[in-house]
């Protein structure tokens, strides 16, 4: 009993916040009409340096490849984010980097006989990027590893949980009863309303 009650309760104080964050944007997923369908873009168009240009020129013609290391640094100053090892694609005429982001879209357009940059960003707000993490869309590499660890933690709560209702029970005779109907309401309601 001492072992379950320690177990539960640092899992449970450990997913706390992120339980909550999870709860709340899976309400506005449920919802998606609060979250606006369109967003803020900013565009603009960028003269590409002389070494850059270089870059572009000895890149690939045809594909899918990660961006050459001077390209990827240059556009790292211009767009204030990591782009290293993200992949391209490359045609005769342009360089088409796509740059996902949570709650919001990005791209970077190489034109290279003109030697320009078309970089165009969309963010929809705070609520799309909330709606994004609660989905690990577009998120980096750290935030499914947050996502994981909080399975963890949730699955250890609710297993921690039902040993301590187990060795409870006996002074609670409606225990069962509860935790079979919390079992069985959500299966009854897929059953009659989902259609798969």
């Amino acid at each position: 009993m001492r072992h379950l009650l320690t177990w539960h309760w640092v899992s449970g104080a450990a997913s706390l916040a992120t339980v909550i964050f999870f709860a709340l944007t899976g309400i506005l997923l449920n919802h998606p009409g609060l979250m606006a369908a369109r967003g803020v873009t900013e565009a603009r168009e960028v003269l590409l340096p002389p070494e850059i240009v270089r870059a572009v020129d000895e890149a690939p013609e045809a594909g899918t490849a990660p961006l050459p290391a001077p390209l990827a640094r240059w556009l790292r100053m211009e767009l204030a984010e990591p782009v290293a090892g993200v992949a391209a694609d490359y045609s005769r005429a342009e360089i088409w980097v796509d740059l996902p982001r949570p709650g919001g879209t990005g791209l970077a357009l190489i034109d290279r006989a003109a030697g320009t940059a078309s970089i165009e960003i969309t963010r929809r707000g705070w609520l799309a990027t909330a709606a994004d993490l609660h989905k690990g869309r577009n998120t980096g590499p750290a935030w499914p590893l947050v996502i994981d660890a909080l399975g963890a933690a949730t699955l250890l709560f609710a297993l921690t949980g039902l040993g301590l209702i187990a060795l409870r029970s006996g002074a609670r005779p409606g225990t069962w009863p509860v935790t079979a109907g919390g079992l069985a309401l959500p299966a009854i309601l897929f059953l009659l309303f989902v259609h798969v």
